[in-house]
């Protein structure tokens, strides 16, 4: 009996004993391997239960350890996901001072949890000009941010270098594609003139939407070219739109057009433009319509976790301090006298004597004969008067539909042909700039005897 005993606590006792605390050491965190040295020799169920035991804490313990380095490298990569992030946040540009500019603009970026691969920036340029660019890279992660990085500065240095913009947008086309990375950058970039006069190119990018002062916004219709980067041989040609004082541009990338809602129905077309329009009526800023646009665009996703980055722009015209104001009239007789009295006013405003505020009447009344010999009965055209505080020079511009043509280089006829010869014989410059639905006739004279009777008392 009592070696039955003995061999019942060797055999069963003995090794239960030791599976009981080499698994509370292992529950307790005191001895993670204390199954990996337990070594049973009973060759029954015991050892059996003992090595399962042991193999399935190991599997445990591997198994954990992946997890962990899992866990490290998630949250490394999410480390840098976010640095990346912040390094594109911070290479977007700062506001532009709007005091004494022809315009006013505004950017938002809205990212998602992946790398953002789409900017946008604006920039001064020469003479008052302003470049602005707006694009996205398709695809995710670090390639596309990379690539991203290099074809936003390729466009911007082409655009600042001086370049028309078509040669210059033609030049960062091949530089891209010299680089032969198989990325393309889809983008729309455009210059805008002091007189208002936008030039834009669409390379592979949602077309813009057009508010025409405190109108509705309308979609624009343009050439969309291929991406940038995506073949070399692409002949581009610019859009050019004319814009007025109040007019405003609103510029998007394609996340935001390709988020859908239940129904698969895309937040592009006329959805955005009822959004737009809405957001008009509430009489936003800038930096308000954006923000509303963007948290629409989120509202609107059925799987607002889907959503890619997107970049949004709002651009608008302002006549720079110079300009006096405008005067809207037909092609009549009236339309002349309504000039008249405008330019008197402006200028009696602005300290310009009698016989100075004449000669510009004069030089108005001959521009608009010239003008009207190129339009119908009744047609209207738009005049602007600028004052340059420095020189006193007047600038007059005349808005109107021309048919793409200088009437100075076709005045036929006896009136017009007289106008144009006294506009020329008259006018220190003269600028003619053809648009799509409207040109511009630009002429500036410094009259004589600019100050005022009163002026020259009070010196």
């Amino acid at each position: 009996m009592a070696v039955y005993l003995i061999f019942i606590r060797r055999s069963v006792i003995h090794p239960i004993r030791q599976l009981t605390q080499a698994a509370q050491a292992y529950e307790g965190g005191e001895n993670k391997g204390a199954f990996s040295s337990l070594r049973l020799r009973s060759h029954d169920e015991l050892q059996m239960l003992s090595d399962a035991f042991r193999n399935m804490l190991e599997e445990i313990d591997r198994h954990s350890q992946e997890q962990t380095q899992l866990a490290v490298r998630e949250e490394r990569l999410e480390t840098e996901l976010q640095l990346a992030n912040e390094i594109n946040a911070a290479m977007l540009p700062k506001a532009l001072p709007a005091e004494g500019q022809a315009f006013d603009i505004r950017g938002r970026v809205e990212r998602a949890r992946e790398l953002s691969s789409c900017f946008f920036d604006y920039f001064l340029l020469e003479h008052g000009r302003l470049g602005i660019v707006i694009g996205e890279v398709p695809g995710e992660g670090m390639s596309a941010g990379l690539f991203m990085v290099v074809a936003r500065t390729t466009v911007k240095s082409q655009l600042r270098s001086g370049l028309p913009l078509v040669e210059a947008m033609t030049a960062a086309n091949r530089q891209l594609y010299e680089i032969g990375s198989g990325m393309a950058l889809e983008t729309l970039a455009g210059v805008l003139e002091e007189d208002g006069t936008f030039s834009y190119i669409n390379a592979g990018q949602c077309s813009p939407f057009l508010m025409r002062s405190k109108d509705r916004y309308e979609g624009m219709q343009e050439p969309v070219y291929a991406p940038l980067g995506q073949n070399e041989n692409v002949v581009y040609q610019a859009r050019k739109v004319t814009l007025r004082q109040g007019d405003r541009f609103f510029f998007c990338t394609a996340g935001l057009s390709r988020i859908a809602d239940a129904e698969g129905k895309e937040f592009s077309g006329r959805q955005l433009q009822v959004t737009l329009n809405v957001s008009r009526g509430r009489n936003m800023d800038l930096d308000g319509l954006l923000r509303c646009v963007g948290d629409e665009g989120r509202a609107y996703a059925a799987r607002p976790e889907a959503v890619d980055s997107f970049a949004i722009m709002l651009l608008e015209y302002r006549r720079s301090s110079m300009y006096l104001d405008q005067c809207d009239v037909s092609a009549n007789r009236d339309g002349e006298a309504q000039i008249t009295q405008f330019l008197k006013r402006q200028l009696s405003r602005n300290g310009y004597a009698p016989r100075a505020i004449a000669q510009i009447v004069v030089l108005a009344g001959e521009l608009f004969t010239l003008c009207c010999w190129k339009l119908k009965e009744g047609e209207a055209l738009c005049l602007e008067c600028a004052v340059n505080p420095q020189t006193r020079s007047v600038t007059l511009q005349v808005r109107a539909p021309l048919g793409g043509r200088n009437p100075l280089d076709e005045a036929d006829g006896m009136a017009a042909g007289q106008a144009a010869r006294f506009i020329r014989a008259s006018a220190e410059q003269i600028r003619f700039t053809p648009g799509d639905a409207e040109d511009i006739l630009t002429v500036e004279k410094r009259p004589e005897d600019t100050v005022s009777e009163g002026e020259a008392q009070e010196s």
